[in-house]
């Protein structure tokens, strides 16, 4: 049962179904069937979670939430999300799908309204929601960062007392910055080559923004806003936490943590950087081919260089010799992905201007989209 695309009618049907199966269950101690995250009914309003609990005949079931910055609808650093939680409070367990390494500020945010569902000493929610449409508003304007208030955002507020309490009080106010850091339209730091935000996430097979893709002239604006916005916010996160390393205002517990988080962050400078540069030439030459106009040479050689720039910076990344201990590549995935992405990419836009052919020939074929 999904929040969103689940109607009244279904969610009923899914309330009734789990309420007897509940009832026939033969261990019913301990034994929590998790849903994902539920608000109200679409047309009644009724609360979801008040519905499932009407019925239920077991110790109680769990709500499993995807509410944002969990690698599937945002890789949003902060996010606050988690102020909303009284609304599932009839839920034995709750489970919180986000809060990285990246994140550990959003780590104590679900832990502060997960005990605190209704008296956080730091925010909530005033004129609380009681229908989905204004729920969903407000739910929404906390995903993507759009509100923030005081209590959570400002001076003094969570994000300050969260990143004391985590990196100290030297380090804590400037990492506080770097969570409190947002672009034109709210893009975030991107610590990660995999990233939602910069549409390079796990389940994309063939990303957007390929060369033989023929977007239209918005999305390629709002793609090449997009990068250029996160890179001038990753640039500035990078900064500040190299500040907080060359000043050694560390300790020696979050040391190693922030030296990461500042590599990490290098990285997401460097390849925001070329993502930005990369769309521009797109933007540039696709403008030239609508026109029925032949590249000039100096565009291709402008291209060259972006191309070696980025081969070099691949080689430095191979040099580092990290090797994560996730087998599946942890913080570090898609790293060597991403630059061979942008290599093939800009190997094809060059192509594009020596054959004078918008769509070259020599194409890789595209990635089949798997499954779970």
């Amino acid at each position: 049962m999904y929040e969103s695309s689940t109607d009244d009618a279904s969610f009923e049907k899914g309330r009734r179904f789990w309420s007897r199966i509940s009832e026939y269950m033969t261990e019913k101690r301990n034994v929590f069937p998790m849903f994902r995250e539920n608000f109200y009914n679409h047309d009644d309003n009724r609360r979801r979670t008040e519905e499932l609990s009407r019925e239920w005949k077991s110790d109680g079931f769990g709500i499993l939430n995807f509410t944002g910055a969990d690698g599937d609808s945002s890789d949003k650093l902060f996010i606050m999300t988690a102020a909303l939680y009284y609304l599932m409070r009839e839920a034995k367990a709750v489970i919180c799908a986000n809060g990285n390494s990246y994140q550990e500020p959003l780590q104590l945010m679900n832990a502060e309204y997960m005990w605190n569902l209704h008296n956080s000493a730091f925010y909530n929610v005033e004129n609380k929601p009681e229908n989905y449409r204004s729920f969903v508003e407000l739910y929404h304007g906390y995903r993507s960062t759009e509100i923030r208030p005081e209590g959570i955002y400002g001076k003094g507020g969570f994000l300050d007392a969260a990143c004391i309490k985590l990196y100290g009080e030297r380090a804590g106010a400037k990492m506080a910055d770097v969570y409190r850091l947002h672009g034109k339209n709210y893009e975030t730091a991107i610590p990660t080559a995999c990233n939602v935000e910069i549409y390079t996430q796990h389940n994309k097979s063939n990303f957007q923004m390929r060369w033989d893709n023929q977007l239209a002239k918005q999305e390629i604006a709002d793609t090449t806003e997009r990068f250029d916005q996160s890179h001038a916010v990753t640039e500035s996160a990078y900064k500040i936490v190299a500040s907080i390393i060359s000043n050694k205002e560390y300790t020696a517990d979050t040391e190693s943590d922030l030296k990461w988080f500042r590599d990490s962050l290098d990285m997401g400078t460097h390849l925001t950087e070329y993502l930005a540069r990369y769309m521009h030439f797109f933007h540039r030459v696709d403008d030239l081919f609508d026109d029925g106009k032949t590249p000039a040479e100096d565009l291709e050689k402008e291209l060259g260089r972006l191309s070696n720039e980025v081969e070099e910076y691949r080689s430095h990344l191979d040099g580092l010799n990290i090797k994560p201990f996730d087998l599946l590549g942890g913080a570090m995935v898609w790293r060597d992905h991403m630059m061979d992405f942008l290599l093939y990419n800009i190997g094809l836009m060059i192509s594009s201007i020596q054959t004078n052919k918008r769509i070259p020939d020599n194409r890789r074929e595209l990635v089949k989209a798997g499954g779970w």
